[in-house]
């Protein structure tokens, strides 16, 4: 009979710290801290088709201080979530390594703004603002993801408005590439 008396709330403890660890999978309790992501195909491969046009472009070019930053920007999109389509592990250290080489990105671009070398038109500079703006959202994104405690629906959510953030930075870059190559 005492046994019983310990073993239930022992039970019981077990499976709410399991349940709490399935529902906030990056929580302090969590032991994986990681999330299994199913990327939508259907708008991930529409970008991918963009993406490696836009990657080639920007290796077709001549090599400068602007093209170096850019292919940079994609070396981090290539090692990231957002190109792998269907079912992938996320974990917290994947993130946090995503959020560091954009912060490295954004920072070189910031440079690229200040470099007076570097002959950017009125145009390209707005587009790179638009761009730097959107990896800094980026950025604060992955911050909340790594810091906040969501629940598994919430997560999910998050982790998608982050990669279509992503996806919107991408798309800014090669506009901003694109219109400092048509202004040489």
């Amino acid at each position: 009979m005492n046994s019983i008396k310990v073993v239930m709330p022992v039970v019981a403890l077990v499976i709410v710290f399991l349940l709490g660890n399935w529902l906030f999978p990056f929580s302090m309790i969590s032991f994986n801290k990681s999330y299994s992501y199913d990327q939508d195909n259907v708008s991930g491969r529409e970008f991918l088709k963009e993406y490696k046009v836009a990657k080639a472009f920007a290796k077709e070019q001549e090599t400068d201080k602007v093209s170096i930053a850019v292919l940079d920007f994609y070396h981090t999109i290539d090692h990231s979530y957002i190109i792998e389509l269907g079912k992938q592990s996320i974990s917290k250290q994947s993130l946090y390594s995503l959020q560091l080489a954009l912060e490295q990105n954004r920072k070189s671009f910031m440079k690229l703004l200040a470099d007076d070398n570097v002959d950017l038109s009125i145009d390209s500079k707005q587009s790179l603002l638009f761009a730097i703006n959107e990896i800094e959202s980026t950025e604060n994104q992955l911050k909340d993801l790594q810091q906040l405690p969501l629940k598994r629906s919430d997560l999910r959510r998050s982790i998608r408005n982050t990669l279509v953030t992503l996806v919107f930075a991408c798309e800014l870059t090669d506009h901003f590439y694109h219109s400092y190559i048509d202004q040489r």
